[in-house]
């Protein structure tokens, strides 16, 4: 909320600052040019206030956003920064003007980018992490982590829902983990995927566990009862897709005589969100000192209850999307989480945060789809 909030007052304080250094000195046809966009901000906004959002409205949200007020933004800090020095350089302020233009030209290209390509351009990731108390019958075990696919913005995109189960299936994974967030808003948008989900194939199987989206609570619901019933359709649907959902439950994976246990929690994190997780409930009846993989959504989660405790080798957590923007090591989740993106070392216990395989709005530059597959090794 924090960073959504600053957001709005950078975009509020640059856009204001471009009216009265060079908007509000021209024609009264470019200064109606110039508020189109607000218009139409203003218009989709009021739509998607008294109707239900859909991924459509969404979309054209994003696209404003990206499309103007972005470049508009990168331009007025350039243009700023150089007026302001060109109160000592006068070269300073055409070169802050010009750099500015570029700039903006800059991200209005990679917004455009992002909206049309980047939001589908899926990557595959081999990580491979290693534990001196993995059994050795385990070393090499391949885990294909997918996470926040958000599979209703896939509707205008069918065939990237195909191509993310094509490449899991050729990476050739032992079992396949989804750390929640299926849907947006409404069950109804796993629907026409059900099948192609069932197709993803994997000798131990597919497991997944709730994120925040997946109880519904961004649908509108005249009962808590309407709600607990949506919730209750995704979950049938994800049964019937061929995952097996894990509720606060284990599953053991036996290889020969050794075993390791995967472990399901329902959300636990932010806490704007309701947290139904129960981690002592989800370890119930496994055997002590069992190599234990924990699956759970928010890797909140882990910084404040998981890090310290060795028990769990391995948490396998999304949620943060990496805001699907990301230059290097640079995003603005990082704003906002302390473990955002990639591999984190605790007591000695390891965090991997996917940065999503899907995403809530049609958009990403740098932070691409992803399904990553995990290599457990054994070490000394």
């Amino acid at each position: 909320m924090e960073f959504l909030i600053f957001c709005i007052i950078a975009i509020v304080v640059s856009e204001i600052y471009v009216w009265f250094a060079f908007i509000r000195h021209l024609g009264t046809v470019w200064k109606l040019f110039y508020w189109i966009p607000y218009a139409s901000m203003l218009a989709t906004i009021i739509w998607m206030s008294y109707s239900n959002i859909t991924v459509w409205k969404i979309y054209t949200l994003t696209g404003l956003m990206i499309a103007f007020f972005a470049p508009f933004g990168a331009f007025a800090v350039s243009a700023f920064i150089g007026q302001c020095l060109g109160r000592k350089w006068k070269a300073a302020e055409r070169a802050g003007f010009t750099i500015g233009v570029i700039l903006g030209i800059i991200v209005f290209i990679s917004g455009v980018y992002g909206l049309t390509k980047g939001w589908r351009k899926v990557v595959v990731r081999e990580i491979p992490v290693a534990f001196s108390n993995l059994p050795a019958s385990f070393d090499g075990y391949r885990i294909a982590h997918i996470s926040d696919l958000h599979i209703g913005t896939y509707s205008y995109s069918h065939g990237t829902v195909t191509e993310i189960v094509d490449r899991i299936n050729a990476a050739g994974p032992d079992i396949v983990l989804f750390t929640g967030d299926m849907i947006n808003i409404i069950p109804e948008e796993f629907g026409p995927f059900i099948s192609e989900i069932k197709r993803i194939n994997a000798p131990d199987g597919i497991y997944s566990v709730m994120g925040n989206h997946d109880y519904c609570g961004y649908a509108r619901f005249d009962t808590t009862e309407e709600q607990q019933e949506a919730v209750e359709r995704l979950q049938k649907m994800e049964r019937k897709a061929g995952m097996k959902l894990l509720l606060n439950e284990n599953a053991v994976i036996s290889n020969g005589t050794d075993s390791i246990a995967v472990v399901g929690v329902e959300y636990v994190g932010q806490p704007q969100f309701p947290a139904v997780g129960d981690i002592v409930k989800a370890s119930d009846g496994l055997p002590e000192g069992i190599f234990k993989i924990l699956m759970s959504h928010d890797p909140t989660h882990w910084h404040y209850r998981i890090k310290e405790d060795s028990r769990f080798s391995l948490t396998l957590s999304g949620h943060t999307h990496a805001m699907q923007c990301r230059i290097g090591r640079l995003s603005p989740s990082m704003f906002l989480f302390d473990e955002w993106g990639g591999l984190y070392s605790g007591k000695n216990n390891r965090l991997y945060v996917n940065t999503g395989t899907g995403g809530n709005i049609p958009f990403r530059i740098g932070a691409w789809p992803e399904i990553d597959i995990i290599e457990l090794r054994k070490c000394d």
